[in-house]
């Protein structure tokens, strides 16, 4: 074998070598894109439940509020009610005190006049 034929093999060897090498580079960097590409999408998948989640809980926050909201409400209106109800019953009972008041100073009034008639008539 001359030396131009080894040059020639080692030529065709590292060709070879190279081409080999080209595409085992190929083929990791397709797994790199591959894996890259899962990744992504699997970020993705979580970024759309997260959002979900977070749009569930947001709506049963809304919801606990506005229950929470209502019951508020319900026990103002109740409070505000059972407050009408007292001024009322405290109305009528001062509308009863005053019209005892006007009997007793009507009657002590007429004891007076009485008394004082009485009084006037003996001498």
């Amino acid at each position: 074998m001359t030396d131009s034929n080894k040059f020639d093999e080692l030529k065709n060897k590292a060709s070879d070598l190279s081409d080999a090498a080209k595409e085992k580079a190929q083929d990791v960097q397709t797994q790199g894109e591959n894996a890259f590409n899962n990744l992504k999408q699997q970020a993705e998948d979580a970024k759309d439940q997260g959002q979900a989640k977070f749009d569930e809980l947001k709506q049963g926050a809304e919801d606990k509020f506005a229950e929470l909201k209502q019951g508020v409400e319900d026990k103002q209106e109740s409070a505000h009610s059972a407050i009408s109800d007292k001024v009322d019953e405290a109305k009528a009972k001062a509308e009863e005190l005053k019209d005892a008041v006007e009997d007793k100073v009507e009657e002590l009034k007429n004891t007076a006049k009485n008394k004082f008639d009485d009084f006037k008539n003996k001498f």
